[in-house]
């Protein structure tokens, strides 16, 4: 859930996930370094899966595919969270 605090110049901006209402969030397609990556962002957040991808692969990085299919989002202590979801 944190984010590291000085990540390398070139890695792709973690998304903005603050919120006041569960309005506030969606759920979009993030990225990693596996592939697709559903998670709940702030809904006018801007997302680049393929800047991840690429980020990723230019650091030599692999993930383990596998990710919660994220169905609908909360407002959560201002942050986006997910409200439920099925491991893939």
């Amino acid at each position: 859930k944190a984010v590291a605090p000085s990540a390398p110049p070139d890695a792709p901006l973690a998304p903005d996930r603050s919120c006041r209402t569960d309005a506030d969030c969606a759920v979009k397609d993030v990225g990693n370094c596996c592939g697709r990556m559903p998670a709940c962002v702030n809904a006018k957040a801007t997302v680049d899966p393929a800047a991840t991808q690429a980020w990723c692969a230019r650091q030599g990085i692999a993930s383990t595919c596998g990710f919660v299919e994220v169905t609908a989002c909360q407002c959560v202590a201002s942050q986006c969270t997910a409200a439920g979801g099925v491991l893939q």
